[in-house]
């Protein structure tokens, strides 16, 4: 046996027997935290966690954090009970842990709450950093999901932070399967068959040069109402995302069709 491990140990016998047990228990407990702690570090790199959460890196960074906090909270309570059982009577141990619990349970309600839907956002990948979404009535970006709030960049600039207990309805903008990219078209009434005609014998022409149409649009009135000019409207699906930049290219497209034929459009 080295020296050193050798006078930690005639310094240990000579700590009281009571006393003794209880710095045993804690250098365990930090022993355990130790080796919790680079296990989970090593299971959040494997592939297969990834997998299984659809990780992104900050989901994979806030999901090693949480796994951290839970082991932290067991080995803590753990430790605190196992060290009170040498100085408290166990029946009044029973008694403590029992009150405790029940106080906790009405107390920490909320926070539990917290926790429990933060968890569930996590594993079912309702949203991620960065996208665009809207939570409690306020629209922003996504900049941080920890187990108990959600971080909100509001579109003027304000940071929300939302507990997650309270986030029961989202709206996800930054998916989907398209964008509608309608644009509206005023002529007048004599040309509405013609126009209409025009337009839907290009829409299959239009697929190909404009790369960012997934489908052949559809044109129609919407109001009903007819009077010396009408207004159409071109239903448009664009890739998800891509509406703001395939909707003037759009417009001139179908200026252009509508010039070659002559068609006047009105303001």
């Amino acid at each position: 046996m080295s020296p050193f491990l050798r006078s930690i140990l005639s310094y240990f016998q000579l700590i009281p027997q009571p006393y003794r047990e209880l710095l045993l228990v804690l250098v365990i407990a930090l022993l355990l935290r130790w080796v919790g702690v680079k296990l989970i570090a090593r299971i959040g790199r494997s592939q297969r966690l990834r997998d299984m959460s659809h990780s992104t890196a900050e989901r994979q960074k806030t999901l090693k954090s949480m796994l951290i906090h839970l082991f932290d909270i067991a080995i803590s309570l753990g430790t605190v009970i196992l060290m009170l059982s040498y100085l408290v009577p166990a029946t009044n141990l029973l008694w403590f842990i029992g009150l405790f619990s029940a106080a906790f349970g009405i107390g920490a309600n909320r926070v539990v709450s917290d926790y429990m839907h933060g968890l569930s956002f996590l594993f079912e990948d309702d949203f991620r950093v960065r996208e665009k979404v809207e939570i409690a009535g306020v629209i922003g970006i996504v900049e941080q999901v920890n187990m108990r709030t959600t971080h909100l960049r509001g579109q003027n600039g304000e940071l929300l932070i939302v507990p997650n207990g309270e986030i029961r309805t989202l709206r996800n903008f930054s998916r989907g399967e398209f964008s509608p990219a309608n644009v509206h078209l005023h002529i007048f009434t004599r040309d509405v068959g013609l126009v209409t005609d025009i337009l839907n014998d290009c829409a299959n022409e239009a697929l190909l040069e404009l790369p960012d149409l997934i489908e052949p649009w559809l044109v129609i009135n919407e109001k009903g109402e007819m009077a010396i000019t009408t207004e159409l409207t071109v239903l448009a699906k664009a890739r998800f995302g891509r509406a703001a930049e395939l909707r003037p290219k759009l417009l001139e497209w179908i200026y252009n069709r509508l010039m070659m034929a002559k068609i006047e459009i009105q303001p």
